[in-house]
């Protein structure tokens, strides 16, 4: 049997090496407790420094399993919440891949600049997509006014 104090000694060692972990560790791992994030509870190194503390580390052995398991479902509704989340969301393009008004806005550029053979260039901003300045020209086939 361990004594008092060897079990007291081996609390205050676990409570150390948790409150390093946490100060440490935790902060840079780059992911956070599913089971806190969830519940807005305690994370389960929080809860396992809660158990060290007041009931000894002999305790924390039968204590987090529990806890693991409750962490593991949370996990998983989180993960389930975010795949649905993510049905509704559009997808986002590739690179390289033009959005539908990025190409309107090409197009109209091209449309503004285009080159209309004998009658000169269709240079003049012209909302309604027709090409007016080569409407006088007796040669109109030549401009193609349809982009």
């Amino acid at each position: 049997m361990i004594s008092l104090s060897r079990s007291t000694a081996l609390d205050a060692i676990a409570d150390s090496a948790i409150g390093l972990y946490q100060r440490y560790v935790s902060p840079y791992k780059g992911f956070r407790c599913a089971h806190r994030v969830h519940s807005g509870g305690a994370s389960c190194s929080q809860y396992a420094r809660k158990i060290v503390r007041r009931l000894g580390l002999t305790a924390l052995f039968a204590a987090m399993p529990r806890q693991f398991e409750r962490c593991r479902r949370a996990c998983h509704l989180i993960r389930a919440a975010a795949a649905n989340a993510s049905a509704f969301r559009r997808p986002t393009k590739a690179k390289g891949e033009r959005t539908q008004r990025s190409q309107q806005r090409q197009h109209a550029r091209q449309r503004d600049s285009r080159d209309c053979g004998d009658c000169g260039s269709c240079d003049l901003p012209d909302p309604s997509g027709a090409c007016d300045a080569a409407s006088s020209c007796a040669d109109v086939g030549a401009c193609d006014c349809s982009l």
